[in-house]
């Protein structure tokens, strides 16, 4: 072979092997660019995020309830329970009472429902920046309304129990004096007198009277209205104010208990004497059943009387017929309605 064509040679081989080498590398930049892309592009198309360590329970200044509560419908323990909200709803509120104790507001999914709770059952919430709302019974709404010269203007703030004896508390609102016998009408029934500290004294603007109901007790948990009227009657400057409607419960324990059971004679029929131990007078139906001890507890006989039985004081039942009966050999049960028994452990025999 002659030199020129030796020299051609080495050129194509030269070449040769630069396109292998250029190929090479060609090959290793697509595949960083392809790895590249697999790590950062294809990553930020992933749909899942890792779940924080931590996740808080509330946005930062966001009103929220610290338990659960009662809704009410004025801002006052002693009204109508208008929803039970959870600790976990999500709540609008909507401002405040005069005095700031009581916020109102209402549950997010429940856009018609609205009510009252304390305001140390909210947190999250600047109180003094809420607006002041109106209370729903009459109350004060922070603007100084124009009274009618010498009128009066009874305003029922409260119905309540004390040793289950009714309460009822009465403020007169009006510029004038609120002259004449309080009497106060509960759930429609007549007027009686309310019993008072001053008992026909005039009632001054501003000044509140409290006063037991009489004949008036409170045995269970019930909802009751309210109304006090002036005898002799008299104009009043705003009379839709003075109805309360609410619930009030009592206040201390009620009990009717099994105090014992015997046989007067051995030709006689057994007794079961019952008393009293609550701080009123219990009114009801009392339903006394006697069966055979177990294993059998057969009915024997069962009575049922209805009545008062005054505090601290006894009542008979008495099964004639129950003649030579061994008070070993049965058991006996008490229940009572319209009464709210706070220890159902002294209403079976024998205990």
């Amino acid at each position: 072979m002659n030199e020129p064509d030796e020299r051609l040679d080495e050129v194509v081989e030269e070449r040769r092997r630069f396109e292998v080498t250029g190929a090479v590398i060609a090959l290793v930049v697509l595949a960083t660019v392809a790895a590249f892309a697999f790590v950062v592009l294809g990553r930020s198309g992933e749909t899942t995020t890792p779940l924080p360590t931590e996740v808080p329970s509330a946005v930062a200044g966001e009103p929220r309830l610290l338990t659960a509560v009662d809704l009410r419908s004025a801002p006052s323990g002693q009204v109508a329970i208008v929803a039970r909200l959870l600790a976990s709803e999500p709540i609008l509120v909507l401002g405040r009472s005069e005095d700031g104790a009581w916020i109102a507001l209402g549950p997010v999914s429940r856009p018609a429902v609205a009510g009252w709770v304390p305001v140390e059952q909210v947190e999250g919430i600047d109180v003094s920046q809420l607006p002041v709302l109106s209370d729903p019974r009459g109350g004060s709404t922070g603007v100084v309304p124009t009274l009618t010269p010498d009128l009066p203007d009874l305003h029922v703030e409260a119905a309540y129990a004390r040793e289950n004896r009714l309460r009822v508390s009465v403020t007169n609102q009006g510029a004038g004096d609120a002259v004449g016998r309080l009497l106060v009408s509960v759930n429609d029934g007549p007027p009686v007198p309310l019993d008072i500290a001053r008992p026909g004294e005039p009632l001054r603007p501003g000044e509140r009277a409290d006063g037991g109901v009489p004949g008036g007790t409170v045995q269970i948990r019930s909802a009751i209205k309210v109304r006090v009227f002036l005898d002799p009657p008299t104009e009043a400057e705003d009379p839709d104010n003075n109805t309360w409607d609410g619930i009030v419960e009592p206040d201390a324990p009620n009990d009717i208990e099994i105090l014992s059971v015997a046989a007067e004679s051995a030709t006689s029929g057994l007794v079961v004497t019952l008393r009293n131990n609550s701080p009123i007078p219990v009114t009801g139906t009392f339903t006394v059943s006697i069966r055979e001890a177990l294993p059998s507890t057969n009915l024997l006989e069962r009575q049922i009387i209805t009545g008062t039985i005054e505090a601290g004081v006894t009542a008979r039942v008495e099964f004639p017929t129950l003649i030579g009966v061994d008070v070993n050999e049965i058991a006996i049960r008490l229940s009572s309605d319209g009464v709210d028994d706070a220890s159902i452990a002294n209403n079976v025999y024998p205990r």
